[in-house]
């Protein structure tokens, strides 16, 4: 045990010895990343009292959950109770608090001494009631997560479904948040709430992906699968490509043999303003706008004229409305101040549309012809 020399704040108000139980939170053979803010021995000897109110405060905490660590076991003994009134049969349980442990460093359990305590009973032991009643209630749904809610579920994902402790958990403690930041960004979750508490909920796109998302990629076992074959990769026992392997035969078989989920398509649908701009010169569908292309409405047609498209950007020209109308119309558009990279001189042309039927749009220019 090491005197504790300089953690005598306001808050805590104990004065004992600090427990020294290093091995329960150091193992040298199992350090891979960085994962812990400690203090250092210059907090020895240095006067706290003259940090300003948040430096102290954040110390306070970085020294409080050290302490916690290293604390001794919490012990508690419980009592479980099971009771039989005439054909009904009840139960009930309580603790009670032998030594308080590393929760006496827990500024909110605020050294509880009692939780539902029970007397001691003996087997068989008859009871007398006093009196009883019949109470009606509702159950509360879980609820929403936060971010430090969202990041303790990551960290504990799948110790319900009894996967090895070492590979539970999606992530690691300094890739969960850039997880959720990712999920933001491209828009399939969302903060919502006030400034004191923010929610993490899904989006309409992200609840329609994870419905028609297939089990085995959903599920935490794949991760903890992936995770393990990783840590034989690191040690040598399998080669990388015998795992990439694996994971392009389980991509192949869900490509060839996952159903379409019912109802994906109302999950999906086209992004589009409804604006019809012209006629697909493929299949006669209608070519709509939306946020990036004039694209042909039919599922099965792959027509497409993108707004950033190359051969216009290159020739420093926007693709604009009027010239997509133009191609789809009359199969060509007239340009003007086109931008040579070649000579850095400026000329007029027509362009004409050159579509072959693949995946991108083709097109030509035409010198001379008005």
């Amino acid at each position: 045990m090491t005197e504790i020399v300089a953690i005598t704040m306001e808050k805590l108000q104990i004065n004992t010895t600090a427990p020294t139980n290093t091995r329960t939170v150091i193992d040298n053979s199992k350090v891979t990343d960085h994962h812990a803010i400690i203090p250092t021995k210059t907090l020895n000897g240095y006067d706290i009292n003259n940090l300003p109110h948040g430096e102290k405060e954040v110390l306070t905490l970085i020294m409080l959950r050290l302490l916690s660590a290293l604390g001794d076991n919490f012990k508690y003994s419980e009592t479980i109770i099971s009771a039989k009134c005439g054909n009904v049969e009840l139960g009930t349980k309580g603790k009670t608090i032998l030594e308080q442990g590393f929760k006496m460093f827990d500024l909110k359990n605020d050294n509880k001494q009692e939780e539902n305590p029970l007397p001691l009973m003996a087997e068989g032991e008859v009871l007398d009631i006093n009196s009883s009643e019949i109470k009606i209630g509702k159950t509360s749904p879980p609820k929403q997560f936060t971010e430090d809610t969202i990041l303790f579920a990551m960290e504990n994902a799948g110790r319900d479904e009894d996967i090895e402790k070492e590979f539970c958990g999606i992530g690691t403690p300094a890739t969960r948040a850039g997880v959720l930041e990712k999920l933001v960004n491209i828009k399939l979750i969302e903060r919502k709430g006030d400034k004191k508490t923010k929610h993490l909920v899904p989006t309409d796109k992200g609840t329609a992906l994870i419905t028609i998302l297939p089990e085995s990629i959903a599920s935490p076992l794949t991760t903890a699968t992936w995770e393990e074959k990783l840590k034989c990769i690191e040690l040598n026992e399998i080669s990388p490509d015998e795992f990439l392997s694996e994971i392009k035969g389980m991509v192949k078989t869900l490509v060839g043999t996952y159903e379409m989920a019912k109802g994906s398509d109302a999950l999906f649908p086209r992004e589009s303003t409804g604006k019809v701009i012209g006629t697909c010169p493929r299949c006669g569908a209608d070519v709509t706008e939306n946020k990036k292309r004039y694209a042909c409405s039919s599922k099965e047609c792959v027509f497409a004229l993108w707004k950033e498209n190359k051969f216009f950007t290159s020739k420093k020209k926007t693709f604009t409305e009027k010239m997509a109308k133009d191609l789809l119309t009359t199969g060509k558009t007239k340009l003007t101040g086109c931008y040579s990279e070649k000579t850095g001189k400026k000329y007029d042309c027509t362009v004409l549309l050159d579509d072959t039927g693949g995946k991108y749009v083709n097109f030509k220019m035409e010198f001379g012809k008005k």
